[in-house]
């Protein structure tokens, strides 16, 4: 089929017209690797957000496709979404993929599914989950005959096993990984193998057994995609920071961004290389360099380790930067946080104790309390008739004050939202019922292959804007994860600006209601938008910054080279106006101003 009869096998499944009273049409046997490979192609590539708008398209087609395309299909989509690092949205589709393969009778999708929730689960933090999973899908697996599968189950098992501290066991695994792949002489699977078991000796400080077993399959590895090359690469980087030997570690890191070459910066992939910067940065003593390196971690996400762990290493670097006070604080909460298991067993112990002496106490205290109680229930009783008298005064004239002030407030804030609807509305008119008419004259005329294309950036937008207005996580994830989500939803699709996330304080931000959540999500949400709209391009700085009870944000940006709008103007804007609104809401002020060529908004408590 040539690219014009795909283009058009595309937009037959990707049509938004509802279906007629006839009974839906079938995709031909002949045309369902064509289709599958629509979503395929870009999940192999690693551009995941097309695979995920693709396979969201082609299920929502009217057109009814056998059970195996359909799930080869949610196979990619579940693949796509976990290496997006959206965790939360992975597990729950996997169990939607593993439900539909149970009913189907189609294991592989079952195993597929368990797979794949094991993956988000071990990045979450969740092993013991993991691995009943991989122990899950390694039985069905054994059942079925699928060896394929088997090793897959045993590498990952390995894997899992030994970040628990169960070496033996996922040293049992990994041979047996390596055993099955070569039994059936599959490159792919033995260098994946030998890459667990390299993993596996540097978790037991074997740096150079692990250097040893690798170094015969370096030459090889150059020819496998992404993943598995830089999963083979990982124990050797580790290896070399451990061992000192840094211009190993530099040749090394090298290779791993030449297998990284076409990935976006957001994925979790990216963290070896991220991390390794900030490891060699610490070595060669370059702190500042370190702090930059472990923010862009940051930036991107946790994937298996322990935040509490990474806030350790994140306090020495403070403290080499002479940072003392926030060193200590973070390291403080990082210890608390660790030691909490360890401290709710004693802290068991001892409350049955304090019950007990309490209750003790307390008797004592009643038999004393009963001989005064009357006298001092006289005098307070005068006290009180006298203070009710004068609170119940200057409550009245408190509550008609709030009354004013919050009619003021409603009345401004009524009135950033008559704006924020007027902007999408604008949105629609100007850039989606434009793009959906232009794609109108594509499908009639000289060009119609150039249809797809634009079909799915108007999906993409559509999708866009959807998510501005309100994200469908937010009523399942705090502050903090649903920051992290805009940023990497943003920086994934837009070319020209780039969001760097930084949190340099210590207020505990997951600590935020959902209503004061969605207050500031929205003030960084315009914020940026504004950026994006009014400023030049490239990056956005997002900063977090406060202490342990007041925060504050700031974003900044690049102001065009011809631009003069005075401070004022900024300030007194109808927009920021409404900005300030859903400040006070939280307490807070907000302040914008125009600094060396930058346009800074600020907003503190």
């Amino acid at each position: 089929m040539n690219s014009l009869g795909k283009i058009l096998t595309a937009l037959g499944l990707l049509a938004l017209m509802p279906t007629s009273c006839h009974s839906p049409e079938r995709v031909p046997e002949n045309e369902e690797e064509e289709i599958y490979l629509l979503v395929g192609e870009p999940c192999s590539e690693g551009d995941y957000p097309k695979a995920i708008a693709r396979a969201d398209s082609l299920l929502a087609s009217p057109r009814e496709m056998s059970d195996s395309l359909k799930a080869a299909i949610m196979i990619d989509r579940n693949v796509s979404i976990c290496e997006y690092g959206n965790l939360d949205w992975g597990i729950a589709n996997t169990d939607t993929l593993i439900d539909f393969g149970r009913k189907t009778g189609i294991e592989l999708a079952v195993m597929q599914g368990l797979q794949n929730r094991g993956i988000c689960r071990r990045r979450k933090g969740d092993l013991s989950g993991a691995i009943a999973d991989y122990k899950e899908g390694l039985a069905i697996a054994v059942k079925c005959g699928d060896e394929e599968m088997e090793q897959a189950f045993s590498d990952m098992l390995a894997i899992a096993c030994a970040e628990t501290g169960l070496i033996e066991e996922a040293a049992s695994f990994a041979s047996r990984s390596l055993e099955l792949s070569r039994k059936a002489d599959d490159e792919f699977g033995e260098l994946n193998s030998v890459s667990t078991l390299a993993a596996i000796l540097v978790k037991e400080g074997k740096f150079k057994e692990a250097i040893s077993e690798l170094a015969p399959y370096r030459d090889r590895s150059r020819g496998f995609k992404t993943l598995l090359r830089v999963k083979y690469l990982t124990p050797l980087l580790r290896s070399y920071l451990s061992l000192d030997s840094l211009a190993k570690v530099k040749e090394t890191l090298a290779e791993t961004y030449e297998a990284l070459e076409g990935t976006p910066r957001n994925t979790q992939v990216y963290l070896v290389a991220v991390n390794t910067e900030a490891a060699l940065a610490e070595k060669e003593g370059r702190y500042a360099d370190q702090w930059h390196w472990l923010q862009v971690a940051d930036t991107i996400g946790a994937n298996g380790t322990s935040p509490d762990l990474w806030n350790i290493g994140r306090a020495q670097c403070l403290a080499n930067l002479g940072r003392w006070q926030q060193a200590y604080e973070m390291e403080c909460a990082a210890y608390e946080a660790l030691d909490s298991i360890r401290r709710n067993g004693d802290s068991r112990e001892l409350s049955e104790l304090m019950v007990k002496y309490d209750t003790l106490s307390k008797e004592n205290a009643i038999e004393r309390l009963k001989s005064a109680r009357l006298m001092w229930a006289l005098i307070a009783l005068g006290a009180v008739v006298v203070v009710v008298l004068v609170v119940v005064a200057a409550v009245s004239a408190r509550k008609r004050a709030r009354r004013r002030l919050e009619r003021e407030r409603q009345e401004e804030y009524l009135r950033g939202l008559e704006q924020e609807r007027s902007r999408v509305a604008r949105e629609l008119h100007d850039d989606i019922a434009g793009s959906l008419v232009g794609l109108q004259w594509q499908l009639r005329g000289p060009a119609p292959e150039k249809a797809g294309d634009t079909l799915i950036d108007v999906a993409k937008r559509v999708r866009r804007m959807s998510h501005e207005m309100m994200p469908p996580e937010f009523g399942d994830m705090n502050f903090s994860s649903i920051l992290m989500d805009y940023v990497a939803r943003f920086n994934a699709s837009d070319a020209s600006h780039h969001i760097v996330l930084t949190d340099e304080g210590s207020y505990p931000w997951d600590s935020l209601s959902p209503s004061e959540s969605h207050e500031l999500y929205r003030i960084v949400q315009e914020a940026v938008g504004n950026a994006r709209k009014h400023g030049a391009e490239g990056d956005i700085r997002l900063v977090l910054d406060g202490d342990a009870s007041r925060f504050s944000l700031k974003v900044v940006n690049p102001m065009l080279p011809d631009s003069s709008v005075p401070a004022g103007d900024m300030a007194d804007g109808v927009g920021i106006r409404s900005l300030r609104m859903r400040a006070a809401l939280l307490d807070a002020s907000l302040d914008v101003k125009a600094d060396g060529g930058y346009f800074v908004l600020y907003v503190f408590q």
